[in-house]
């Protein structure tokens, strides 16, 4: 009986003790995981191997998971995706190849971290893209011996990867010059070139940086060389937070990214052109485009027709007489190509050209959704002019509706109202005007007429009067 007892005992205790592995999966799964990357195409540091063990110790240490690989095909978006940081330990070369290049970019545009340790900016040379995330090139380093004592600097006291590290910090490691150096890094070391000899970057000779890129977050050190670097405490504190202020706070939003060019799709919009030379996408979407020889032309999406809308005598040859290579070589859109068409179709109006203004008004429109409420009363004056004093009425309200204080939206619109046979309705606008404007007078009305002839000055009389007004 006793024997029982116990047994049981001691099962209940096996119980209480026992893992949960489910509870373990699940925290596993809500833990943040980095990327380390260490393919190399050129010189293999023997650091890496060192590197990658510390690394993941701090991932142990610190609450993120690590995976380590050399594989380049762990380089797409679905990949990418599991990482809120890469790790390029001392890589080198070109690492990888276009399409693997393309998904790193739109990791980083995405909201995605790099860290680059040491000879990580000895790598993708041809990948300028690369080379502004990274923040530098290597630019060589001091040979015979390549790694030897020199004093680094701490220029940014105040961030979390300089917290403990002294003020002038020695160190024993292979110490690069860079060129092709970005100008938005925020630079946390540097080294005093006066302390060893080989230096080519002067007074300001970074080590360790960071600057947000692209979307996403950038940190590098030129440390890492050496095998006791992995070992040493002040540098693993450094690269901690430089691994966590790359892995940032936000979740990946690949809605940020450029997309991948299989989403593409190529459109032929116009075939057997002259020459065609530059094109510039409008605001609404419609392609200008010109040919050499001066034509311009217009594709509009909505009817995916292609018509020419001008052209400009260009010189096709040169004084001898010889065929030239000149002509009509660039084009570029008004920055203020949406009020340009408000100008216009305000000339149309006041020129007596109310059919061609609201073509104009609508471009404007569509291209510049905040225009001005005062629009609206310009386009409204262009349809009563067309003798549509429906349409002309339902922008008027929206125009006052907008701006209250108007008195000379509300005179036209008690026009509008007399004309539609809605008398009390057109009384009531009349004395709203004059509450907003007491002084307003009959030779005011010339201020709110369509256009300057008589005959427009006349039909807002006849609305009115239709209405009983004066």
């Amino acid at each position: 009986m006793l024997v029982r007892i116990g047994t049981l005992v001691l099962a209940a205790a096996a119980l209480l003790w026992a893992p949960n592995h489910d509870a373990l999966a699940q925290q596993q799964s809500q833990r943040p995981r980095v990327l380390v990357f260490s393919k190399t195409a050129g010189f293999r540091h023997s650091s890496i191997e060192p590197g990658i063990a510390a690394i993941k110790k701090l991932g142990q240490d610190n609450g993120f998971i690590v995976d380590a690989t050399e594989d380049a095909t762990a380089f797409t978006d679905a990949n990418l995706k599991r990482y809120r940081a890469a790790v390029w330990l001392s890589t080198t070369g070109d690492v990888l190849n276009p399409t693997q290049e393309a998904a790193f970019e739109r990791y980083i545009q995405a909201g995605g971290g790099y860290v680059g340790i040491h000879s990580a900016t000895d790598t993708e040379y041809e990948w300028p893209w690369y080379g502004k995330l990274a923040g530098a090139y290597f630019n060589g380093h001091p040979n015979n011996p390549n790694v030897r004592k020199g004093t680094f600097r701490v220029v940014d006291k105040s961030d979390p990867s300089t917290q403990g590290l002294p003020e002038r910090w020695e160190r024993t490691d292979e110490f690069y010059n860079f060129r092709n150096i970005q100008p938005d890094l925020h630079v946390l070391v540097d080294i005093d070139e006066k302390s060893y000899e080989g230096g080519t970057n002067g007074d300001r000779h970074p080590m360790s940086w960071y600057h947000d890129f692209s979307g996403g977050r950038a940190w590098y050190t030129n440390m890492g060389h050496t095998d006791e670097t992995f070992s040493d405490p002040l540098f693993l504190r450094h690269l901690t937070a430089g691994i966590r202020y790359a892995m940032g706070k936000a979740a990946l939003d690949y809605k940020r990214s450029r997309p991948e060019e299989n989403r593409f799709t190529k459109v032929v919009f116009a075939e057997k052109l002259e020459e065609p030379v530059e094109l510039a996408v409008l605001p609404d979407e419609r392609v200008l485009f010109i040919e050499r020889r001066g034509a311009i032309k217009l594709y509009t999406p909505a009817t995916r027709t292609v018509n020419r809308i001008g052209f400009i005598p260009v010189s096709l040859k040169y004084n001898n007489g010889d065929q030239a290579e000149d002509g009509l070589l660039g084009l570029a859109i008004d920055p203020n190509f949406a009020q340009g068409h408000m100008a216009t179709g305000l000339g149309l109006v006041y020129a007596g050209q109310p059919a061609e203004a609201l073509e104009a008004f609508a471009a404007a429109m569509r291209l510049d959704p905040l225009y001005p409420a005062i629009v609206l009363h310009f386009v409204a004056q262009a349809h009563f002019a067309l003798g549509d004093y429906q349409a002309a009425a339902k922008l008027l309200l929206e125009r006052i509706a907008r701006n209250p204080g108007t008195d000379s939206s509300r005179m036209l619109l008690a026009a509008c109202y007399g004309h539609l046979g809605r008398a009390d309705e057109a009384r009531a606008a009349w004395q709203e005007m004059l509450r907003v404007n007491p002084d307003f007078s009959l030779a005011q009305r010339e201020r709110v007429l369509p256009y300057k002839d008589a005959g427009d000055f006349q039909r807002i009389a006849e609305g009115l009067a239709k209405a009983g007004l004066p």
